[in-house]
């Protein structure tokens, strides 16, 4: 019966020691991320300070390069459309 208890304190011990083990753990772990927050907020409003100036540079850009590709691939599928369209209509007469 002894033995019992001896065990039975034992596991208790161990868990008491698992819990204040877990609690300083994450006592730590939160004291890091407070510690970490003014650094993370100010590169992501870096991040996002320079997305903006980013994307419109790359708008400023890519929007000239795709009109001109547009531009040059609208002519000859324009073409091909009205020999098409001429086509069905002297098959169809």
């Amino acid at each position: 019966m002894l033995s019992l208890v001896v065990v039975a304190g034992l596991v208790a011990a161990g868990a008491v020691a698992a819990a204040v083990l877990a609690l300083v753990v994450g006592l730590i772990k939160l004291s890091i991320r407070l510690v970490l927050l003014p650094l993370s907020l100010a590169f992501g409003v870096l991040k996002v300070a320079l997305l903006v100036p980013l994307a419109l540079v790359v708008l400023l850009i890519l929007a000239p390069v795709l009109l001109g590709l547009g531009a040059a691939l609208l002519l000859p599928l324009m073409l091909l459309g009205g020999v098409i369209w001429g086509l069905t209509r002297v098959v169809a007469a």
